[in-house]
């Protein structure tokens, strides 16, 4: 049974690439329970997120501006539910979820596998790409 969102899922993306960026605004806009906002590098991201009051920061993990772990790091500090997006190499996501992301993702998913992330996400649930090992 699917959850009916009440109010609508603020998600903050954190991409270098404007182009992704916008392909990534455009999936989740597609859902009207999605508002988007797009910051292009971490120190935007830091002070976005306070501003705006996000449920999600979806963040490209090769952001090369800081230590995305870093960023990671800081934003459950401020008890932000994180999804992380990267590349198939294992070696880029166990250091992510061992600071607490609540959702991974490989570049190469699916729209609608984008879409169900967030929404599990949101509910508390942790997201694991079928795609992943």
């Amino acid at each position: 049974m699917c959850k009916t969102i009440k109010k609508p899922i603020k998600v903050l993306t954190v991409n270098l690439h404007p182009i992704v960026a916008q392909g990534i605004r455009s999936v989740l806009t597609s859902d009207q329970r999605y508002i988007v906002d797009t910051v292009f590098n971490s120190d935007d991201c830091m002070k976005r997120v306070k501003e705006s009051k996000s449920d999600i920061v979806l963040i490209d993990l090769d952001l090369s501006d800081i230590s995305t772990i870093d960023l990671i790091g800081y934003l459950k500090k401020e008890a932000i539910k994180v999804v992380v997006m990267a590349e198939l190499d294992p070696e880029d996501y166990v250091p992510a979820f061992s600071q607490g992301v609540s959702g991974f993702l490989p570049k190469n998913c699916s729209p609608q596998e984008l879409l169900e992330a967030m929404h599990s996400v949101y509910y508390n649930h942790i997201y694991w790409s079928p795609g992943l090992n």
